[in-house]
């Protein structure tokens, strides 16, 4: 054995209410103990947001500045002060220590400093909810209280379209979709920053963090409506057990019945609901666009029709439920925005990117990741914000983009072999909005009246 006066470093740890997901306090603990006489030691900690590539600063006497100093501070809580900024950016602490004058630790160690413990990192209030509250997790962790919850399509997780704020507490969290949730953390992290006519770089990291998701949420609707408006066929049919040689097999109905499609009695055509699930319908017809939460989306087909569409859409789209009928509130259950105008859907995935844009105390920033815990370990992720909004429109209808300057320009032209184009256009009349496949109370209004054209409204060609 060979002794050492060398201070013990350990590491540090970010705990968060494991009871409420959307709690804005977090705690940073450092995991030594002292024997429960942490009062005999003086305890420096310091801050940095991560660098501009967003990776971890390593240079702990010019990069961090001082947080806090005190004797017996093994930890600390942040957001108890209430909203503030600091709280809804990505930090980093490091922390290190000494014995105080007079006590035991102090006569071997000469009041010398410990060596910095390694930094951990104190996620974004932002960041903390939308890694917090997924499609793959448990919204109320308390099983002993709460029953487990069963939903596990991607489409009903989504949610039914936002429509303003939704309450920001842990008990409402079952009872809203995704994408009504992150639009309201968006929509509050923006009031913190942009808001006030603030230029944050790590503010506007976590507005990009927002956005993304939202844009992953809109992308899966809108892949969803054009894959269906792909492939109109219907899907269903039955087994049987042949009676002479015992061998199972199946009929399907679908290719016996062509002629059926899944919202026959709502769409004349099978061409008109193909053109219904590329980019909504028309106001021609009841129900009204703007009804929620369908709006310009095709209405859940339960039409009572024997020899209609019903038994289709129910079959092909595997409407069930426990009640003693299988009816609508069982559709719109799984399928909380209906179906269809996937245009729509692609454009509102970008909405949230060209929302920031539009915003002049908005700033990109430079290309970077942004580091997250991964257990008790930092890691370096998220490389797509950069991907995305180049990326987009997605592949209907066959569009060759491209950028006709740099971002800030904020616009899209078309090339020779593309005769849609889409641009920056000031806002529509209501109705025009509405018949070009409106998406509620939030679309297409915004703060600036500007906004992506709808591929309905077509361009003349030149």
């Amino acid at each position: 054995l060979k002794l050492s006066t060398n201070l013990f470093t350990g590491a540090l740890l970010p705990l968060k209410d494991p009871f409420n997901l959307l709690s804005e306090q977090l705690d940073i603990l450092y995991t030594e103990s002292f024997a429960g006489k942490g009062d005999q030691f003086e305890f420096e900690w310091k801050r940095a947001e991560p660098n501009p590539n967003g990776t971890t600063p390593k240079d702990y006497d010019n990069a961090y500045r001082l947080y806090l100093r005190d004797k017996g501070l093994t930890r600390f809580t942040i957001g108890k002060q209430g909203d503030t900024l600091a709280d809804m950016v990505n930090n980093f602490y490091v922390m290190r220590y000494r014995a105080l004058v007079d006590t035991p630790a102090y006569q071997p160690t000469g009041g010398v400093w410990s060596d910095w413990v390694m930094p951990t990192l104190a996620e974004g209030w932002v960041q903390r909810v939308v890694n917090g509250v997924t499609p793959f997790t448990q919204r109320m962790q308390d099983l002993y209280n709460n029953p487990a919850e069963t939903p596990v399509s991607m489409i009903q997780q989504a949610g039914a379209p936002y429509e303003g704020d939704v309450a920001l507490n842990q008990d409402n969290l079952t009872s809203v979709g995704l994408i009504q949730l992150y639009q309201t953390v968006l929509n509050k992290a923006e009031s913190m920053s942009l808001t006030l006519g603030i230029n944050d770089t790590a503010a506007n990291q976590q507005l990009m963090l927002a956005a993304s998701r939202l844009n992953d949420l809109y992308m899966l609707l809108g892949n969803e409506a054009y894959a269906d408006a792909l492939d109109p066929t219907i899907g269903f049919g039955s087994d049987y057990v042949n009676s002479q040689d015992l061998t199972l097999g199946n009929v399907d109905y679908g290719a016996m019945s062509s002629s059926l499609f899944c919202f026959d009695n709502l769409m004349p055509s099978l061409r008109d609901e193909e053109l219904a699930l590329l980019r909504g319908r028309s106001d021609q017809l009841a129900p009204a666009l703007s009804l929620s939460p369908t709006f310009n989306r095709l209405y859940w087909n339960f039409t009572k029709g024997i020899t209609a569409g019903e038994v289709a859409y129910a079959m092909n789209y595997q409407i069930t439920g426990d009640e003693a009928t299988v009816d609508q509130p069982q559709a719109a259950a799984l399928y909380p925005q209906g179906h269809g105008d996937a245009w729509g859907h692609y454009l509102s995935a970008l909405n949230g990117y060209y929302r920031l844009l539009r915003n002049p105390y908005f700033s990109w920033g430079t290309p970077s990741i942004s580091p997250m815990m991964v257990g008790d370990a930092v890691v370096d992720a998220d490389y797509y914000d950069e991907e995305k909004l180049p990326s987009q429109p997605p592949p209907w209808p066959a569009p060759a983009w491209r950028w006709s300057s740099a971002h800030a320009k904020r616009r899209m032209s078309r090339t020779a072999a593309q005769p849609w184009r889409a641009t920056l256009t000031r806002m529509p009349p209501a109705p025009l909005a509405m018949a070009s496949g409106a998406r509620g109370p939030d679309w297409p209004r915004s703060t600036t009246g500007l906004l992506p054209t709808r591929c309905c409204r077509r361009q003349s060609t030149p």
